[in-house]
This record gives C-alpha cells, sequence and structure tokens, in this order.
C-alpha cells in the first residue's frame, strides 16, 4: 500500500479487502473518531509506501495506524518516507515569529518549482490581502504561520487545500462544527506533529527511504524510461 495521501476511508477500503491486515475491532471504521487497532496476520509483512498525507482530511488518523502497526510488529512492518513526509520537516523551522518578520516582497519563491509557476509568499499574501479589501499597506497583518503554511502548502508543496482538510478532521475527532476550529489550533495541529513525540516526528523516526524483502527492493518513487537495459 502507499499514497494514501490522507484518505482514511481509502485506508479503510484496503484493510476491509486485506489478506494479511485487519481491525481488532469489528464495523465500519471511516467515521471513527479514534484510531481502531490493527491486526498484521502472523507470518506476513506489510509495507507502506510512503506519503501518509496532504490531500484529505483524514492524515492524523492514517499517521496513528500505521505508527501504532509500525510499533506493534517492528519486524513485520516496514514505513518508508514519501516526499509528503519528509517536506514536514519543515515545520520545525519555517513558521517561527523571526521568519514571519522577514517576509518582504523580495522573499523568493522555492527554487525547485518551475519559473513560470512560481509565486512569491509576498505576492501571496498580497492576494489574500486584497481579497479581504484590504490596501497594499496593510499586508503585514496577513503575514501568518497559517497563511505562509496555506501558502507553501498550495504553491510548493503540492497540497492546496489541506490546511482546510486538517481542519476538518480536527473538527471530526472533536466532535465539533468545523467553524469552531481556528487557523491557530489548525496551525498547533501541525507543529505538535513534527514535536517530541509527535504523530509525523514518530513517523518520521521509524520509517525508512528503502526497504529491501529477499530480493525485492521497494522505494518511494518512480523510473521513467528503460534505465537498465544494460544491467547483466
Amino acid at each position: 500500500l502507499t499514497d494514501v495521501e490522507g484518505h482514511w476511508p481509502y485506508f479503510c477500503n484496503f484493510v476491509e479487502l486485506s489478506e494479511c491486515l485487519s481491525f481488532a475491532s469489528g464495523g465500519d471504521q471511516r467515521q471513527a473518531r479514534t484510531v481502531p487497532e490493527l491486526v498484521l496476520k502472523d507470518d506476513w509483512h506489510f509495507v507502506f509506501g510512503g506519503d501518509t498525507c496532504d490531500k484529505g482530511p483524514g492524515s492524523l488518523r492514517c499517521l496513528q495506524a500505521l505508527v501504532s502497526l509500525k510499533k506493534r510488529y517492528p519486524d513485520r512492518v516496514h514505513l518508508l518516507m514519501g516526499n509528503r513526509d519528509i517536506n514536514k520537516m519543515r515545520l520545525t523551522s519555517e513558521y517561527t515569529d523571526q521568519e514571519l518578520a522577514n517576509l518582504s516582497p523580495e522573499s523568493p519563491a522555492a527554487y525547485w518549482v518551475p519559473e513560470d509557476k512560481q509565486t512569491k509568499p509576498w505576492d501571496y499574501l498580497v492576494h489574500l490581502a486584497e481579497s479581504s479589501g484590504a490596501s497594499g499597506a496593510e499586508i503585514r497583518p496577513f503575514c501568518t504561520a497559517a497563511n505562509l503554511l496555506r501558502y507553501h502548502l498550495k504553491h510548493d508543496m503540492g497540497s492546496d487545500g489541506e490546511f482546510e482538510f486538517r481542519r476538518q478532521e480536527l473538527a471530526h475527532l472533536a466532535g465539533q462544527a468545523e467553524e469552531l476550529i481556528g487557523d491557530e489550533e489548525v496551525m498547533q495541529s501541525y507543529k505538535e506533529s513534527v514535536a517530541e513525540g509527535g504523530l509525523m516526528r514518530e513517523y518520521l523516526r521509524l520509517a525508512e527511504l528503502t526497504c529491501l524483502l529477499g530480493q525485492t527492493l521497494f522505494v518511494h518513487g518512480q523510473l521513467i524510461g528503460n534505465h537498465f537495459h544494460h544491467c547483466g
């Protein structure tokens, strides 16, 4: 299984169809507010190919299920680091008060984004301000950690909408309406996930870049074209 990307119902579908995994408790787990325990059948290995999060309102549940499974079966569960997992390490340093204060019209876009698709963070904030009816002189109040994360998710993490997905999941888990979950609570959830003991931090601590089982090598990524025609 790979690239669940926050789609908890998809993960549940996989478990229901799997020959090796099952939920310890019966019933439909798609709307679960607490993550059910997973059971791995004897003599099976389970490999998750990476990308736990970013495109659906179930990232926290996917992370918790996979981390708990790995801890329960450390020798037979293998977690790989995907790009969507690894890039969350940015949460540890890029949203400090100092980083926000340093934002300016000269702050560059991510170098890895094609030049014709780049949007500078300041331009994004200007757009937010203008959409709210603010003038050009009132940009600084929009320089918040939440807005900067929205910018990164949209423009250089390929995860437009993920901030609202996280709000939806937090509301579901708490049994609250979405409008009761503020931006600061959503941002705090992201920061806590990479703090000591946080779900994403635990996932990265337990995961690998590659996994070799027998003669099969598992990696997160793709090979384009025939790169092995000289292999003997």
